[in-house]
């Protein structure tokens, strides 16, 4: 009968007439190279792979050619169709001595390369057949779908998990990098990828606060007692160590201390409590005495004038009470005052023998006053020189 094939219409090399020893075949028959499972109707020698010997060709409940492989059979079968076929026959029908490729189906999946089988090795490419992942055309369509490509070389292909075959770095598995990528293609990108408040930041970058865009690594420092710049630190001068409400940042001049702050009081202390940079003036001790004017120095240009200094016979009031002693005072105008030694101070002395002055104490004329006095016995001597001088001299004529 002839084969029930399409394809299968050329054979080289057809076997000589004998048995099978006579052709060189170390066995009895085909059934022997078949193996005793195959349901035989009838079996040819020809060298089907023109590889120089002999293979065997075999009909029944399907067709098949069976490869002499050198060895002991069975040898290795390539199925030509799964029809049941009677008796075979093969011939070279063109005359070239030899079997084209095409007709053969090496790889016994049912389909001969004439047939349309692109690759006649693998059984699992074939016209038809399912499309697997792995770069190759298995329907033989003449296209390798762009999923089963590997665009970026990263060794996955689209079909495989690459979400983007375009990025070497993204693929199913691949670790997840500060990218604001879903590297590993799970779907999702990762929360410390995002940059939720804009500031250009990842948290996986050191952005410590992903919903403040003014913190952020390399972000100026606020005096708001707040890690701006995400170094982990808040400056010293943003706290208030002293819990008055201030900060140093915020205008506190000494936070170790709770009376000094921008809104403190001025104390008599010689300290700039109110932080203004500026000590009252009131506050200074200008002459140096250990009292400053608000501490009661009434004459902060006199080291000897302060409260609760000593009294000096100087006619100051020295010790700030507001008076100057009595013995301080010169009553008289005479230019001594009591505690200089003056003891007629406060006597009369207006020439008369009545004045009451004091036994001991002397007092000259109303114009000369107190013989003690310098300046009034030189007026009187100048005023006794003039009378002098125009005195007339001489006798009068009568």
């Amino acid at each position: 009968m002839h084969l029930r094939t399409t394809c299968l219409l050329l054979l080289a090399s057809v076997a000589p007439a004998g048995s099978a020893a006579a052709i060189g075949i170390p066995f009895s028959g085909p059934e022997a190279v078949i193996g005793p499972a195959f349901g035989v109707d009838g079996a040819v020698f020809a060298d089907i792979d023109d590889d120089g010997d002999l293979d065997v060709v075999s009909g029944g409940d399907r067709l098949s050619w069976f490869e002499n492989d050198g060895g002991w059979p069975p040898w290795t079968e390539h199925a030509i169709s799964v029809d049941p076929v009677g008796d075979v026959a093969v011939a070279d029908v063109d005359g070239d001595g030899a079997l084209p490729a095409d007709e053969l189906d090496a790889d016994a999946d049912g389909v001969m390369g004439c047939e349309g089988d692109c690759d006649d090795g693998d059984p699992l490419v074939l016209p038809g057949a399912a499309e697997g992942c792995d770069g190759l055309d298995s329907d033989c369509d003449g296209v390798v779908p762009d999923e089963e490509a590997d665009a970026d070389a990263d060794g996955q292909p689209v079909c495989d998990g690459d979400c983007d075959d375009d990025d070497p770095a993204v693929w199913d598995g691949a670790p997840e990098l500060c990218d604001g990528l879903d590297n590993d293609c799970d779907g999702a990108v990762p929360a410390d990828e995002a940059d939720a408040d804009g500031d250009g930041v990842m948290p996986c970058d050191g952005d410590c606060d992903d919903d403040d865009a003014s913190r952020r690594p390399g972000a100026d420092e606020a005096c708001n007692g707040i890690d701006d710049d995400c170094d982990g630190v808040v400056p010293a001068d943003e706290e208030d160590a002293d819990g008055d409400g201030w900060t140093g940042c915020g205008g506190d001049c000494d936070d170790g201390d709770e009376f000094l702050h921008p809104e403190a009081d001025e104390a008599c202390n010689g300290v700039d409590d109110d932080c203004d940079g500026q000590l009252p003036a009131d506050e200074v001790d200008g002459d140096g005495d250990g009292q400053a004017p608000c501490a009661g120095d009434c004459d902060d240009e006199d080291a000897d004038s302060y409260e609760g200094a000593e009294e000096l016979c100087d006619g100051i009031d020295n010790d700030c009470d507001g008076e100057i002693p009595d013995d301080e005072i010169d009553g008289d105008g005479d230019g001594l005052a009591p505690c200089e030694g003056d003891d007629c101070e406060g006597d009369d002395c207006d020439g008369d023998d009545d004045d009451g002055a004091e036994e001991g104490c002397s007092c000259g004329s109303s114009i000369v006053g107190r013989t003690g006095s310098p300046w009034a016995l030189a007026l009187v001597l100048g005023l006794l020189a003039i009378s002098r001088r125009d005195r007339p001299r001489g006798r009068p004529t009568a």
